[in-house]
């Protein structure tokens, strides 16, 4: 139990300091403003005041950010300190602690710079190149619970009677995007036809054969492989989650002329997890979210309180607004579309906190960490170099014992053209992540290794 004293309680105090402490370390915390109560205290204090000085105290100078309301330009310096970036630098020299970790926190997590960004993609989207942690490169890092940890540990060395507690589980969350529920039975005959002809002409004989016989239900249609990734998934005790787009059909929104959603359903009853993944400009859109949110419960029959953004295309505070009036209880949509990593510094789920008006949301958004488009697209990474890349983020984040959140489609989980192989890496990858759930990396290393070799 540790009590904070603060000049000011306020939304963001209250949110930071809990998600730290309560989310993070798993330590119960109590604030006061009153001074002497801080001063009588027989537990842990920890004084996050400018103008206060608590005796014995862990002492914490504040930015001011907390105490604030709205949002302001700020340009944080980064710099180093004890091995890892930091900002937000005190300027008291009695602190217990050279920068403001809360006030720093706050920043990373609730996404402020992003508020108001003007420097988009093409696609409307905040870019990576202009965030705090890719041009300090801690892109890469789950710095806010790094620092939390940093914290936790200080702690326990500064008060005797402070102790650090079991945290949380290693958690992988495997997710899957449909986009297109089919590669050739959502074509138009005539795209099929003209299709089938320029195999024909090119002397792709064998792929000619397969495709007539997918039109002519011969053969199943090869992004039709929703049964294959459950069953896959489940041969490791996991429950892959699904976002079905079930929008209007566009230039960058897929869709289907069949409805395959009847026996979507029938695999829904097993083991099925489904989420909203609303069209490309839906984000924006209440009336067609809220459509969409409507149809794609009525096919499967179950309230749907799970979402990600089509394209990961969204706008703060705007489209969190939105999906808290459709009663989504939780997102998995903050993520970069051009690069891995992670975009609000942990890997810890965690409350949308809206700052535009300044309260927190009942929402909890779970960061993805790596999707497969970033990988073959935009950062031109082969197949074979998918194993790596998985195991990296996953022991990082087994270290602070966070959620390990992926995106792949069921396109890539087809073995069809650019993406041939990469089914076989994914299923090598989701084995030894599964591993790390439950036993230590060098355990998990040693069993992974073992199965391969069929012992």
């Amino acid at each position: 139990m540790v009590l904070v004293f603060t000049d000011k309680y306020t939304p963001r105090v209250k949110y930071i300091f809990e998600q730290i402490f309560k989310e993070i370390l798993h330590v119960d915390i109590s604030f006061t403003t009153k001074e002497q109560v801080a001063i009588d205290s027989t537990i842990p204090v920890i004084c996050y005041s400018r103008e206060h000085r608590i005796p014995k105290s862990f002492v914490i100078e504040p930015e001011g950010l907390l105490f604030k309301r709205g949002i302001k330009d700020i340009q944080p310096e980064v710099t180093e300190w004890n091995g890892t970036k930091i900002f937000f630098q005190s300027q008291s020299a009695d602190v217990s602690i050279p920068f403001d970790i809360f006030a720093a926190s706050f920043y990373l997590l609730t996404r402020y710079e992003e508020y108001g960004s003007l420097d988009l993609d093409e696609h409307g989207r905040y870019k990576a190149e202009n965030s705090l942690a890719y041009k300090h490169q801690f892109l890469d890092y789950p710095l806010v619970d790094h620092w939390a940890y940093l914290l936790d540990q200080m702690l326990a060395d500064y008060f005797p009677m402070y102790t650090i507690k079991s945290k949380s589980r290693f958690r992988f969350c495997p997710s899957i995007d449909i986009d297109h529920v089919y590669k050739y039975k959502s074509k138009f005959l005539s795209i099929n036809i003209i299709r089938l002809f320029q195999k024909l002409i090119t002397g792709k004989y064998e792929d000619f054969r397969y495709h007539l016989n997918v039109i002519l239900n011969r053969a199943p249609d090869p992004y039709f492989n929703v049964e294959y990734i459950v069953d896959m998934h489940n041969d490791y005790n996991l429950r892959p989650i699904f976002f079905l787009h079930v929008g209007p059909m566009g230039k960058y929104d897929g869709y289907s002329l069949y409805n395959p959603f009847n026996i979507i359903k029938e695999l829904f009853y097993r083991t099925l997890i489904v989420g909203l993944h609303p069209s490309y400009f839906a984000s924006t859109n209440l009336h067609q979210m809220k459509k969409e949110k409507k149809r794609l419960e009525s096919m499967t029959r179950v309230r749907v309180f799970l979402n990600r953004f089509h394209f990961l295309k969204f706008t703060f505070p705007i489209s969190f607004e939105y999906l808290e009036s459709l009663s989504i209880a939780r997102d998995y949509s903050l993520g970069y579309a051009k690069y891995t990593g992670f975009r609000a510094s942990t890997c810890t789920p965690f409350l949308f906190y809206n700052l535009t008006k300044d309260y927190i949301s009942g929402m909890r958004l779970h960061p993805i960490v790596l999707m497969d488009v970033t990988l073959q697209k935009y950062l031109y990474k082969e197949a074979t170099d998918l194993f790596g890349i998985m195991s990296y983020y996953a022991e990082v984040i087994k270290k602070y014992n966070g959620e390990f959140v992926t995106l792949f489609h069921n396109e890539s989980l087809s073995d069809e053209d650019q993406w041939y192989g990469w089914r076989e890496e994914y299923k090598k990858s989701v084995q030894y992540v599964a591993l790390l759930e439950l036993h230590s990396i060098e355990v998990a290393k040693e069993k992974l290794a073992n199965q391969h070799m069929g012992v």
